[in-house]
């Protein structure tokens, strides 16, 4: 049950981000071609853009949307119909959005749609986007241009896509400007669970883990409880059966605690469990385990830091 909310298979993952990412695309490229009015010969002017978390240079913005999670900027600029898209979403791991061949699977669909019947030349390398490592994809067919960027922010994936003959340019310019000040707070990981600031402790990217020393981690969830019962009667019912817990549970301080193991293929490990209320129909809950089976009890100290917080709704 937890390894389906804080880890995912790597190509479920994969699929995932290629489908959000070129359907973003999609959607951006009918929006930007609707929207398109030609300008008057000139050099293109960016102007600086902030964007939910993030900030970048840009021709004049036609179509804006969305919020921290979620959304984009699209237009266009010139006569020659250069146009672009920034957009972001909830993003995969960045082993899995910022790959090339992620960026050519997202520029077949870009190029099927707005250069149908051309054979484009294609080219990929890796960049730095916003101080981190991203990819960009440069695809040529005759005077026409196209470039596509692949970035992460946070907990999100960001793409920077510019069509048209000053592609290059724009994008060199856009790429170079892209500052990424992700709010924590507000990430699309972010839960109403939180612990104790630590340096001992991060969170995983992309994930509801939080490492520590060694190889001990604590995965977190919160989930909605109905009917009659105690937090620890609500608990045993929801947790999976792959995890055995040994009950009768014991108190913590504010908190419920079991000890009990869970198979990691046919090697069982030791785990601990704590949970508590964060309201009526609310209960958090944070697995403490160890794959190598070291002590527990640094863990469960720092789970037992965990508190609620309300639920932003700003990324739903």
């Amino acid at each position: 049950m937890f390894e389906s909310v804080a880890g995912r298979d790597t190509s479920r993952r994969r699929a995932n981000a290629l489908k959000s990412a070129g359907l973003a695309l999609l959607l951006a490229l009918a929006a930007v071609m609707w929207l398109w009015k030609p300008w008057k010969s000139g050099a293109p002017t960016l102007h600086a853009a902030r964007l939910p978390g993030m900030a970048i240079d840009a021709p004049p913005v036609k179509l804006r949307e969305g919020g921290y999670a979620r959304g984009r900027i699209v237009g266009s600029t010139r006569a020659d119909a250069t146009m672009f898209e920034v957009a972001w979403h909830p993003g995969a791991a960045p082993e899995v959005s910022t790959t090339d061949a992620t960026v050519r699977e997202i520029a077949n669909v870009a190029i099927k749609r707005s250069w149908s019947g051309a054979n484009p030349s294609i080219t990929t390398h890796e960049v730095k986007i916003g101080g981190h490592p991203g990819i960009r994809l440069q695809a040529r067919a005759g005077a026409q241009a196209m470039d596509i960027a692949l970035a992460t922010c946070g907990d999100r994936d960001v793409s920077v896509f510019v069509q048209g003959a000053d592609a290059d340019a724009i994008a060199d310019h856009m790429i170079a400007s892209f500052t990424c000040t992700p709010d924590p707070s507000r990430d699309v990981f972010a839960s109403e669970v939180a612990f104790a600031a630590s340096q001992s402790w991060q969170r995983r990217p992309h994930t509801q883990v939080v490492d520590g020393p060694g190889d001990l981690d604590v995965r977190y969830i919160a989930f909605t409880s109905h009917g009659d019962g105690t937090v620890a009667d609500h608990v045993e019912r929801y947790v999976d059966p792959s995890y055995h817990l040994n009950t009768p549970s014991t108190n913590h301080g504010d908190k419920v605690l079991w000890t009990g193991t869970r198979l990691v293929g046919d090697k069982p490990i030791a785990i601990a469990v704590l949970a508590w209320r964060c309201e009526d129909h609310r209960i958090a809950m944070a697995v403490v385990e160890s794959a190598t089976n070291q002590p527990l009890d640094e863990g469960v100290a720092f789970a037992a830091t965990g508190h609620c917080v309300p639920p932003d709704h700003s990324n739903e």
